[in-house]
């Protein structure tokens, strides 16, 4: 056993043990951790971890309090997710499943619990969504053009969601804000969304592309669409 002599080598490698074992659980933070927080507070009671989920009745539909997480990480950019859950703010004016008008309130978290649970649902991804389908590279003008007429014109998408245009904010309310969507949503599932809708919300109004009801989109201008709504 070596023997140190008191002086300051001795203090210096003191305090570098008693840092790491400061900083010894922010390491161990992590997806694991945000589990056990999320599942603390009971944020299940309110969203639906396991998918895909399958569609309820019409009446049944105002007791879902919150959207379905089991694909998170492949829907919200990191960043923004943590900021949100430290500082939600409303993505909807009407209540969750419903077309009354308000807004369901979410706990904030601490800036430590948002990592963590961020962390948690970041690890949340659907393994059928194919990465790399649309471009995060910013649109010409010739394109954002184009695009903009699918969404204010093909199909009239600002008629449920709001987004920024030249006017200012304008559009529905019955759907989530598209303001900032580029922020906080992956254009791989946007496009993924867009082709395939009632995999992700089975009891959303959401028109499904292509079917009688609804104009047919091709996989171009889906893929054109999602990239817009990516630099909203």
């Amino acid at each position: 056993m070596i023997a140190f002599k008191k002086g300051p080598l001795l203090k210096w490698w003191g305090a570098v043990l008693v840092l790491g074992c400061v900083h010894a659980p922010l390491a161990a933070a992590g997806p694991a951790q945000g589990k056990q927080l999320f599942e603390a507070k009971n944020c299940g009671a309110c969203h639906q971890m396991s998918g895909p989920v399958e569609a309820v009745p019409v009446a049944q539909r105002s007791k879902i309090k919150g959207p379905p997480l089991w694909f998170a990480g492949s829907k919200f950019k990191n960043e923004w997710l943590i900021a949100w859950l430290e500082k939600p703010t409303a993505l909807y004016r009407v209540k969750y499943g419903t077309l009354e008008q308000g807004a369901n309130s979410h706990p904030a978290l601490s800036k430590a619990d948002a990592q963590e649970v961020g962390a948690y649902l970041m690890s949340l991804t659907d393994p059928a969504l194919k990465a790399g389908a649309v471009t995060a590279e910013k649109l010409n003008r010739r394109k954002m053009l184009e695009a903009e007429k699918l969404f204010t014109k093909k199909q009239v998408c600002f008629g449920c969601h709001q987004y920024a245009s030249k006017q200012g904010d304008i559009g529905g309310f019955s759907g989530p804000s598209l303001v900032g969507a580029g922020n906080r949503l992956q254009a791989d599932w946007v496009h993924a969304l867009l082709k395939d809708n009632v995999r992700y919300y089975p009891n959303a109004r959401m028109p499904v592309y292509g079917n009688q009801a609804f104009e047919a989109f091709t996989d171009e201008e889906l893929k054109l669409l999602s990239q817009y709504i990516g630099n909203l």
